[in-house]
């Protein structure tokens, strides 16, 4: 079995947000998703922490 299919999220289309999807996903303003998504990058790991660590302030 290849790594793909036994780990459906690990592909690059899961990994990373595109800005779009950032913004919705977390019902950011355009203005402050970009700045987010500029400072920390695409990963998607790291936006949901991020975002995790935001919402529990």
């Amino acid at each position: 079995m290849s790594r793909d299919s036994a780990h459906p999220r690990s592909t690059d289309r899961t990994s990373t947000y595109t800005l779009d999807e950032f913004t919705a996903t977390y019902g950011l303003s355009r203005k402050r998703a970009e700045d987010l998504y500029r400072r920390f990058g695409p990963s998607r790991s790291k936006l949901d922490v991020l975002m995790s660590a935001i919402r529990r302030l």
